[in-house]
């Protein structure tokens, strides 16, 4: 199916299932069995629809800029021009040429002479077991392109990141680490303890001054300072079988990415939503502060909902938006406001977020799933002021000897990050908790 036909199957579907609900609440009654059966199976084709979309349109994405980068010698514009300026083994390193290679190595094959030129290359960090695989400097840009190829500038005059092992690292970890999507993302090139300041003003204001006044006292901002640090995360070893190294057929190099990719995705997902910010870096629902208690404790009406944003500082709330589990967002999706208008509206557009009350709706399936008492059932806020520091390198490790009676290697991806809620007392992102039994 096109995206146009997609498109207008999930409206269709968002139109029937508005239908049910209507004739229900028409009927002054709830749903009876069937309806409500239909319902749910008419909402988690739309879920599954929405998802189909997305992953068109990035594959249109990356089909474009593949195209673009074979029409460039695989080149981005800050190296297109350069090329008679380099100085020998400076040039940019191909790092999927530099991965493909290294796993070639493993088996003994031999390597292209381009991966030869990427493993020589002064700018690539390899050895026999280990390779250090820089993630692109600016995440801002991986978030805009998900998964668009993108040049960035290394120490040693530049490096290509073509479609590949990096490509496919940073869309899996991005896919699945939701997030990410929305925080502000911060990579270094170390992982010392770095210090960020905070700052609120909000209770202080300037003066009038009659003629030939002195100006009052001086009045400090709160100021505040938040440490990151980079708590260390793995994959777990990836299990590859001989055959697999040496069947040329299979792109290894790309699947390897997408494995890692995956799991580290996974776990920082965890982290960034639940992390008890001791042990472990702050997630995003430990740093929030609470903004409403529901009437109820196993459900969410419209006016928590309002309540709920409106708990969020004026300053933070212009840019606000939500965040819940996937089951949580089936019961928002009933929601009406006063008019009889449903609060939950589906995204016009492939790839973007759906909307509750006018404002984004992240699904963030690591949240609680269930409408409980005491939980903490939704989030809204300014979610930019959640910052995930990243040290900008992936350490990738082969193990060949641990599993070799099984004729087996192992892969393995090190990563390192924390991350953190900068709020100086204002409290940008505020959470919803049901009330208790």
């Amino acid at each position: 199916m096109t995206m146009k036909e997609l498109q207008e199957k999930r409206n269709n579907l968002i139109a029937e299932s508005r239908k049910i609900l209507d004739k229900a609440d028409s009927e002054k009654r709830v749903m009876d069995s069937a309806e409500k059966a239909q319902w749910d199976k008419m909402n988690a084709e739309i879920s599954e629809l929405g998802a189909h979309m997305r992953r068109m349109n990035r594959q249109k994405k990356n089909e474009a800029r593949t195209k673009e980068l074979l029409e460039n010698n695989d080149l981005g514009p800050s190296q297109v021009g350069n090329r008679n300026n380099r100085k020998p083994g400076n040039e940019p390193v191909n790092f999927n040429d530099l991965v493909s290679g290294w796993v070639r190595m493993a088996t003994g094959r031999r390597i292209t002479n381009a991966q030869k030129k990427a493993l020589q290359n002064r700018s690539a960090k390899i050895n026999g077991r280990e390779a250090y695989i820089p993630l692109h400097k600016n995440f801002n840009e991986v978030k805009r392109a998900v998964n668009v190829l993108t040049t960035g500038t290394g120490s040693s005059g530049g490096y290509t990141i073509p479609e590949g092992f990096i490509a496919a690292l940073e869309v899996a970890m991005l896919t699945f680490d939701p997030v990410s999507a929305v925080a502000d993302v911060w990579r270094t090139s170390a992982g010392n303890p770095t210090p960020w300041p905070t700052g609120s003003d909000t209770a202080n204001s300037g003066e009038q001054l009659g003629e030939s006044t002195s100006f009052g006292a001086s009045v400090d901002p709160t100021m505040g300072v938040v440490l990151f640090g980079a708590y260390k995360f793995s994959s777990k070893p990836i299990m590859v079988p001989y055959e697999l190294l040496e069947d040329t057929g299979v792109n290894l190099t790309q699947q390897l990415g997408t494995w890692l990719g995956e799991r580290l995705g996974r776990i920082k997902a965890l982290r960034n939503t639940l992390g008890n910010g001791t042990t472990q870096p702050q997630g995003i629902v430990t740093g929030s502060v609470l903004g409403h208690t529901a009437a109820d404790d196993v459900t969410i009406s419209f006016d928590d909902v309002i309540r709920l944003e409106h708990s969020v500082p004026r300053a933070y709330r212009m840019n606000a938006g939500y965040m819940c589990n996937d089951a949580v967002s089936l019961a928002l999706r009933l929601l009406k406001d006063s008019q009889g208008r449903y609060l939950w509206q589906a995204s016009a557009n492939a790839g973007m977020p759906d909307l509750l009350n006018n404002r984004p709706l992240t699904i963030n399936d690591n949240m609680t799933g269930t409408i409980a008492a005491s939980a903490k059932t939704m989030l809204c806020g300014d979610f930019s002021k959640f910052k995930i520091r990243e040290v900008g390198t992936i350490r990738l490790k082969r193990l060949q000897e641990r599993y070799a009676e099984l004729d087996q290697e192992a892969f393995i991806g090190f990563e390192r990050m924390d991350s953190k809620v900068l709020d100086a007392g204002a409290g940008p992102i505020r959470h919803l908790i049901q009330a208790a039994s």
